[in-house]
């Protein structure tokens, strides 16, 4: 029970920060003997700190969270480990069927297993550096379901096959059908003057000092939504998505 249960705290002071964590904790346990739930310890992890200094903190260890693993610096090394070995597997399921089925239903494995592996919190992971080893599975998925020879390139196969890289997919098309869906709560540059300017209806982005939240699906998604043409703001989130999505193909830059 509450295995999933997750809290965050903050403080200035580590040890009051982990006094507080732990009395969470034994709060908890109370309550779950009090109503006749069993906590499992054992099960449960702290993560003491997150930091994206260098030297302060060496804790290497991430945490599991519904599918994530999470590190203290909030780099996805972990995540990506995860996730390429659980694609890994789905690649070699693809190339047993190869032998006995048609190029359809392997497309079609490859579109509820692979796809749905990828695509889950893209969000998050997508603009890591690891992401160009997923790039690579990807690569391989695709030669394998449409019986190409491991020297083939790579990009008429994604175009042929209708079929966005990673990059394409979760990336940029995550980001800015985040940011579309987004865009009637954000704040546009007419809001804040009266001024007729050129970039009237670009939506605007706080600033950002660390690189890290610069490179994040928040930023890229308000940076690229800017480089669209403005019918991008009036269209529907459905047909912007559509739109969106044969555009990446077309042009699958990566």
């Amino acid at each position: 029970f509450a295995d999933d249960v997750t809290f965050f705290a903050s403080d200035e002071s580590t040890t009051n920060l982990n006094l507080f964590m732990s009395k969470v904790v034994a709060d908890a346990a109370n309550w779950c003997n009090t109503n006749k739930f069993f906590l499992n310890l054992d099960k449960n992890k702290k993560k003491n700190n997150f930091s994206l200094k260098r030297d302060i903190y060496n804790d290497d260890n991430s945490v599991k969270l519904l599918c994530f693993y999470i590190d203290a610096k909030l780099i996805w090394n972990d995540h990506i480990l995860y996730v390429s070995g659980r694609l890994s597997k789905v690649i070699y399921i693809l190339r047993q069927l190869r032998s006995c089925q048609h190029k359809s239903y392997l497309k079609w494995v490859y579109h509820s297993l692979f796809h749905s592996i990828l695509s889950y919190g893209l969000l998050l992971w997508g603009n890591s550096t690891g992401v160009e080893n997923i790039l690579l599975l990807q690569k391989k998925a695709l030669r394998v379901i449409t019986f190409s020879k491991p020297i083939d390139h790579w990009r008429p196969l994604f175009i042929a096959e209708n079929i966005r890289t990673v990059i394409n997919l979760s990336y940029i098309l995550a980001c800015l059908v985040f940011t579309k869906e987004r865009y009637n709560s954000l704040t546009v540059t007419k809001d804040v003057h009266h001024h007729f300017t050129r970039h009237n209806n670009f939506i605007r982005c706080d600033f950002n000092r660390l690189n890290i939240s610069k490179t994040s699906f928040n930023s890229v998604g308000i940076s690229l939504f800017n480089k669209l043409h403005p019918s991008a703001h009036t269209v529907s989130s459905k047909c912007f998505k559509k739109k969106l999505h044969k555009w990446l193909v077309k042009k699958n830059p990566f």
